[in-house]
C-alpha cells in the first residue's frame, strides 16, 4: 500500500518495511534526516523508514506532515512534524490498536476493545477527551481516551473510524450502525444540526449525527469516508449516501452549491441519482481523493459503473470535463466514462 502525505508519499514493502519519498523537511520521510537546504527539501528516491528491527507495517495513515504506521503487532510508530505533539513521542503504543485514522494534525487508535485514543492537536476539540487546548502547542503528546456522546462515560462499540483530511475532526461509526463525530463543526462537520461558529468552533465530545430532516438520528450506516477534506458521506445498509459539511464545490451531492456562510449542511443530506435524477442507490463502494482539499467522492454501483461528484477543476470526475469556472464542479454525481 501507499499512502500520501504534504507532497510526499510512503509505502509499505511486501516485507513489512516501510520507504518514504519526497518532501521532508519535517522528519517526513522516517529516516533520522530532516532536509533543510534547498532546492529540493527531500529525496527524490525512496529511503528506508528506521522502524524497529522486528517491526511489521501493516498500514499507514498521514496528516499534513508526518505519518504513524500500525504494525501487526498492534503497536504504532509515528514520525515526522511534531508541531502539534502528533508524533505521540514516537512510539504511542505498543499493542491493542486495530486501525488508525489522522486529520490534519493528529492521529486516533481504534482499539480492540472498541474504543478511540487520540492524540496530536486539540484546539477545535478533535482529540474527544473534552478538553479545549488553548495554550503552548495545543495538543497532547500522549493518547488520551475519548468520551461518549455528550461527554458521559466513554466512547466504545466503534467499528471504524474516519477523519476530517483538510480540517481537525473525526467521526466514528459504531456497531449499532449510528454515527458520533468531534472536532471542528463550523460548516456542519459534526452533522449534529450546529453550525459551531464562535469560541473553539467545534465539539471537544462525539455528538451523535442526526437524521437526514434533522431529527431522530441517523442509522443503518454500513460504511463511513472523508469526502476528502471538511465533510463526511455515510453509506447505509441500502446502498443509498448521506452527506453532511462543506459542501462548497457540490461534494455534498444533493444539487447545491454551498457558497455563502456557514457553507455546508449540519444535517445529513441524500445525494442524488446521476446526472440528478432521482436517488444515487446500489451503492456497493465509496472512496475520496487521499490527497487533503480534494473535496470530492466516487461511488462504484453494483452495476460496475463509478459515478463521482464534488470537485472536478483537474478532471477528477473523469466524465471528460474540466470544470474551469466557479464553482469548479458537480453537485450532482455524474458518470466516469
Amino acid at each position: 500500500m501507499v499512502s500520501d502525505g504534504n507532497q510526499g508519499y510512503c509505502g509499505v514493502l511486501t516485507s513489512g518495511r516501510a520507504k518514504c519519498w519526497g518532501y521532508g523537511r519535517d522528519g517526513e520521510l522516517g529516516n533520522g534526516r530532516s532536509y533543510g537546504r534547498a532546492p529540493s527539501y527531500g529525496h527524490d528516491v525512496p529511503v528506508s523508514v528506521d522502524l524497529g528491527s522486528g517491526d511489521v507495517v501493516a498500514s499507514l495513515v498521514s496528516d499534513s506532515l508526518g505519518y504513524c504506521a500500525l504494525l501487526t503487532s498492534g503497536g504504532v510508530e509515528c514520525w515526522g512534524a511534531n508541531d502539534s505533539d502528533q508524533a505521540g513521542g514516537g512510539h504511542p503504543f505498543s499493542s491493542g490498536v486495530v486501525a488508525l485514522a489522522s486529520d490534519d494534525d493528529g492521529y486516533c487508535a481504534l482499539l480492540s476493545s472498541g474504543g478511540v485514543d487520540c492524540w496530536g492537536g486539540g484546539d477545535h476539540g478533535q482529540l474527544g477527551n473534552g478538553q479545549f487546548y488553548t495554550t503552548g502547542s495545543e495538543g497532547s503528546a500522549v493518547p488520551v481516551q475519548v468520551v461518549g456522546v455528550d461527554g458521559t462515560g466513554t466512547l466504545s462499540g466503534v467499528t471504524s473510524l474516519v477523519g476530517m483530511q483538510d480540517y481537525f475532526g473525526y467521526c466514528a461509526l459504531l456497531t449499532s450502525g449510528v454515527v458520533d463525530c468531534w472536532g471542528a463543526g463550523w460548516a456542519g462537520n459534526l452533522g449534529d444540526g450546529q453550525f459551531y461558529t464562535t469560541g473553539n468552533e467545534g465539539s471537544a465530545v462525539p455528538e451523535r449525527v442526526t437524521g437526514m430532516d434533522g431529527s431522530g438520528t441517523l442509522g443503518a450506516v454500513a460504511d463511513l469516508i472523508s469526502d476528502g477534506a471538511n465533510g463526511y458521506c455515510a453509506l447505509s445498509t441500502h446502498g443509498r449516501v448521506d452527506c453532511w459539511g462543506d459542501g462548497t464545490y457540490g461534494q455534498l451531492g444533493d444539487g447545491q452549491y454551498y457558497t455563502t456562510s456557514p457553507w455546508g449542511s449540519a444535517i445529513p443530506v441524500q445525494v442524488e441519482g446521476t446526472n440528478g435524477t432521482g436517488v444515487l442507490s446500489g451503492v456497493a463502494q465509496m472512496a475520496s481523493s487521499a490527497s487533503g482539499g480534494s473535496n470530492n467522492v466516487g461511488a462504484l454501483l453494483t452495476s460496475g459503473r463509478v459515478d463521482c461528484w464534488g470537485f472536478g477543476g483537474n478532471g477528477d470526475l473523469g466524465n471528460d470535463q474540466y470544470y474551469t469556472t466557479y464553482p469548479y464542479g458537480s453537485a450532482v454525481p455524474v458518470q466516469v466514462q
